[in-house]
């Protein structure tokens, strides 16, 4: 098994590891179950690539990446599913089945494509023992089809992000780009690379779009609070660090003890466990608010903010001498800095309007 089964089968499993956290972690909200559909598509598509290696004949390779081809015409289908329920969280599923008008003819265009036998005419094998489909003239049609439906998608995206604020711009914006570099960097090292060089091994690299497609969004999760999984993960952290704080520590306490005991002649391990207890319950109240703070600062956009200190500080800014403009702005820049924020705008009600 070469490095890019293993690859594969890594992509795959990081891959199904956020899908399924991401939806644990909120699964009332519609655009998590979309996102663990979306990463289940991606999964069936790196499982074409994973199962390579128990394919038995040439017949076998060819059916595999015939149905790889067809995996790929769901993505934009269930990346464009992600993008509407962020955009239309509260619409009901009438109007989303409208949004999908488009991909019933993409989709069934592609499976067409990818299932006929002039689409994959025959499997060659490199030294690597990596096997090379040999594509017939719809791979044309093939590549067409799909740089459209990433235009289509594109086009979707400009036009809601434009509209779109806060914090579902960001969530949009994340999901979006993901999709794109999935996108892009497929379409190049499985179609344009090796139409205009010949060189067909770049396509070993596929595996790496899931991975970018993944970092993307986990890096979104874990900066920008996207998918409204970013509080549950901190707590995990949190708890993840602590545990792993008091087993080291029970670990260091007791095997000393232990040793000590051993060489005085003492039968029993009661007392090293009973030390090791004791210190773990002595350093459990101070380590938990440790590891929170740890976990906080690991989470870039995460400020811990002293409430008491910045009470202070708000209050010197507003009863220092200077105009409203003047005091105005201070105010908004020492908000921006407590809190961790890229802006923040205070509004004064004039009459009936602020």
């Amino acid at each position: 098994m070469n490095s890019f089964y293993i690859s594969s089968i890594v992509a795959l499993a990081l891959n199904l590891v956020l899908g399924f956290s991401v939806y644990l972690m909120n699964p009332r909200r519609r655009a998590n179950r979309y996102f663990l559909i979306a990463s289940l598509a991606i999964a069936t598509w790196l499982s074409c690539f994973a199962l390579v290696p128990l394919a038995q004949s040439g017949e076998s390779l060819i059916r595999l990446m015939r149905f790889s081809g067809v995996a790929t015409a769901f993505l934009p289908v269930v990346f464009d599913l992600i993008r509407h329920s962020i955009v239309h969280e509260k619409e009901n599923r009438q109007a989303l089945l409208r949004s999908l008008i488009p991909w019933c003819f993409s989709v069934p265009a592609i499976t067409a494509i990818c299932l006929h036998p002039v689409f994959v005419r025959s499997v060659d094998m490199t030294r690597q023992g990596m096997p090379m489909p040999v594509y017939g003239p719809s791979q044309v049609l093939y590549a067409l089809i799909s740089v459209a439906t990433v235009f289509l998608f594109s086009w979707r995206f400009i036009r809601d992000f434009r509209a779109a604020t806060g914090i579902k711009r960001t969530e949009l914006g994340f999901n979006v780009l993901a999709a794109a570099a999935f996108a892009v960097m497929s379409l190049t090292l499985a179609q344009v690379i090796p139409a205009l060089t010949g060189n067909h091994h770049i396509q070993q690299f596929l595996p790496l779009c899931a991975v970018l497609y993944d970092g993307v969004l986990g890096y979104g999760i874990v900066t920008r609070r996207i998918m409204s999984v970013s509080d549950v993960l901190r707590r995990a952290t949190a708890y993840l660090l602590i545990t792993a704080y008091l087993v080291i520590l029970y670990l260091v306490v007791y095997w000393p003890a232990a040793i000590v005991a051993r060489d005085m002649g003492v039968a029993t391990d009661l007392v090293p466990h009973l030390m090791a207890a004791l210190a773990i319950a002595f350093s459990i109240a101070p380590a938990h608010g440790r590891m929170q703070r740890v976990a906080n600062q690991l989470f870039i956009s995460s400020q811990f903010m002293d409430t008491q200190k910045s009470i202070r500080e708000a209050q010197s800014i507003m009863t220092s001498i200077g105009t409203m403009d003047d005091l105005l702005v201070r105010f908004g820049a020492f908000i921006c800095e407590a809190s961790g924020t890229d802006r923040a705008i205070v509004l004064l009600r004039q009459g009936n309007y602020y």
